[in-house]
């Protein structure tokens, strides 16, 4: 009837004036985007016109001025232009789909541009504290470095004894500890030089890698030198 026909008419003006109203309302808001993208690219512009830190355990690394002066942010898969970059892509297509009444997909583009945008600025500070990270954990390993080599003749004695008084079936995979014990130590001076030189490159990301793993590495040494002592000490109790 005419009459089922003018509501039908009427439902569909509705969802359209509705849709007209999400659609303005989600324009309005792209401002609010733009602001968010641009405060993450001034916050990474403002770090990079920042002087660089290379105060390192044995001294400035930059002591003869011949580094870049101040923080790039150019590491490779840590380059916050990247971020920057898909932020604006996101807000570009957002645009795009909302031109053509594709509210949904715009709404979702609009969160993407917003959480690249977050995402640079994370990926800044995760910088600036991986640098500070290196700094402060490259001077803790050297000091593990050293107590590791000082108990390196202790635990050969330790395993020369084991040899001498115990079957080798009573100390199963003790000489592994101490030859892993010595590998380390004879190792992270090497270790040491690629962390200085990711450090002085201000590939800050990879030389929080390479220390940490340094660092894990003298520990699980040490820890197996301890294991070796121990297993002397059990036996001999026995």
């Amino acid at each position: 009837t005419a009459y089922n026909k003018s509501g039908v008419v009427e439902r569909a003006v509705e969802a359209i004036e509705k849709d007209i109203r999400a659609a303005l309302e989600l324009k309005d808001s792209l401002s609010g985007t733009e602001k968010k993208i641009a405060a993450a690219q001034a916050r990474v512009d403002a770090v990079r016109k920042d002087n660089a830190d290379y105060g390192y355990v044995d001294g400035n690394v930059n002591a003869g001025g011949a580094l870049p002066a101040t923080n790039l942010l150019n590491e490779q898969g840590s380059n916050p232009d990247t971020q920057m970059e898909a932020a604006r892509k996101h807000l570009s297509k957002c645009v795009e789909v909302l031109l053509v009444g594709k509210l949904d997909e715009s709404a979702k583009e609009k969160a993407a541009a917003e959480a690249e945008a977050a995402a640079a600025v994370s990926l800044v500070e995760t910088i600036l504290a991986a640098r500070a990270f290196v700094q402060k954990e490259v001077k803790v390993v050297i000091e593990k470095l050293g107590k590791l080599r000082s108990e390196l003749p202790g635990v050969d004695t330790a395993l020369t004894t084991l040899k001498a008084e115990f079957l080798a079936k009573n100390f199963t995979g003790e000489p592994e500890k101490v030859k892993n014990a010595h590998n380390i130590a004879d190792t992270t001076d090497g270790e040491l030089a690629k962390i200085k030189k990711a450090f002085t490159e201000q590939r800050y990301i990879a030389a929080r890698e390479l220390v940490t793993n340094a660092g894990a590495g003298i520990d699980g040494a040490r820890n197996g030198v301890t294991e070796v002592e121990s297993r002397l000490e059990t036996l001999q109790g026995l």
